[in-house]
């Protein structure tokens, strides 16, 4: 969209992402993406995702076109987020300080020009807030923010509600998941679920690989999100990560590369939430039912009804065949009598005429981590067989 108002844009910060801007009232900022690691539809899959894990932040993030220097720019806003030791003030806020005020804000930065001054309604976010925000968002969305040990990643409100700031590598997280999903939704044979675990550890090296840093709750977490997300995919709920000694023995298993931690941590899920026919129903049919909550709503008799984003992005005759694509396989899962039946449903789904086109699809995405899920071994054998059973 472009602005009705006709906003002053200014630089604000660059980083590995993101060329970042902020207009003159300091109320949004807007991104431009420049990682050559992103695709193309960055600034819709952005404003999605920002959304999904800030949902009481106000106003929404959005696609937008702004002018720099004459030219347009595409990307996405999103509000600003002033931080206490970094708060811009617009020239009308600068004229209203006294003299104390300025002081400070001289002091505060040794040049004058600069318009930055510590706010005392603010305070620095503490790591137990992060830790809570990331099983929070675990527990929401199924998403990690893998830099959130980084300091300034997630901020605090003036209302002391949790805000990620920065969802750059989360975007990166989710971009090689869904290139691996797909992979995997495609094959009509399952294969190993090897390349999921890859996609996972990976990032130790890439974020996590210090031992010390200022948020080791944080990070903590983190790697035990990780670690779950590699080997236990089905998991959907992790309060169990707020005992500390479970965080600190899945942190091990994801650091280290023995068998004995690694084992450790597999039986500490297994005895946590213990895998069998019916908790992987559930977690295919949850996985299934995100994505069609994530391009509208089911209503009344189960009929689908398209979201406004849906309709202005996408083909929506293609959606809705997708959709149904989806409702069907959660039908056939529910009534499937073993994992096998379940798997075999899952290998039918790869040849849905939906599939054949080699772009991205978020109903390839489900199918494939319905799969990986269908391959986690049962904690109990006897339980791979069962009479169907609503719930």
């Amino acid at each position: 969209m472009l602005f009705k108002k006709a906003y002053t844009w200014r630089p604000l910060a660059g980083g590995s992402f993101n060329q970042v801007y902020i207009n003159n009232e300091a109320t949004l900022v807007f991104k431009e993406a420049h990682s050559i690691e992103f695709s193309t539809d960055t600034p819709e899959r952005s404003v999605r995702l920002w959304n999904l894990l800030n949902p009481n932040l106000k106003p929404e993030a959005k696609i937008a076109t702004i002018v720099i220097d004459g030219q347009q720019v595409q990307g996405w806003t999103s509000p600003y987020v002033p931080s206490k030791h970094g708060q811009t003030l617009t020239k009308k806020e600068l004229s209203r300080l006294t003299e104390e005020q300025r002081a400070q804000l001289v002091s505060a930065n040794k040049r004058a020009d600069k318009n930055v001054i510590i706010n005392p309604k603010l305070r620095d976010i503490e790591d137990t807030e992060i830790a809570r925000a990331q099983i929070d968002i675990y527990n929401r969305t199924g998403r990690i923010i893998v830099d959130a040990s980084v300091p300034g990643n997630f901020m605090v409100t003036k209302s002391h509600g949790v805000v990620c700031i920065d969802i750059g590598m989360a975007l990166l997280l989710e971009d090689k998941e869904t290139a691996c999903l797909d992979m995997y939704a495609r094959r009509k044979s399952f294969v190993s679920n090897s390349t999921w675990e890859t996609v996972h550890t990976d990032m130790h090296d890439r974020i996590l690989k210090d031992p010390v840093g200022p948020l080791p709750k944080t990070a903590a977490i983190t790697k035990a999100l990780l670690f779950i997300k590699a080997y236990r995919p089905d998991i959907a709920s992790v309060d169990f990560l707020k005992n500390t000694k479970h965080v600190e023995q899945l942190a091990q298993a994801y650091d280290t590369s023995t068998d004995t931690a690694h084992d450790t941590g597999i039986a500490l899920l297994e005895k946590e939430q213990p895998m069998n026919l019916i908790s992987m129903k559930k977690s295919c049919e949850k996985v299934l039912l995100n994505y069609i909550n994530s391009r509208g709503e089911l209503g009344e008799n189960k009929v689908f009804k398209a979201s406004r984003i849906t309709q202005y992005f996408r083909n929506t005759l293609l959606t809705n065949l997708k959709i149904d694509s989806a409702q069907l396989l959660i039908k056939k899962i529910h009534a499937a009598c073993s994992i096998e039946e379940i798997q075999k449903e899952l290998s039918k789904a790869s040849n849905f005429p939906i599939l054949a086109k080699g772009h991205k699809s978020g109903f390839a995405t489900s199918l494939g981590l319905c799969k990986i899920i269908s391959q986690v071994t049962p904690s109990s054998p006897e339980l791979t067989h069962t009479k169907a059973k609503m719930f």
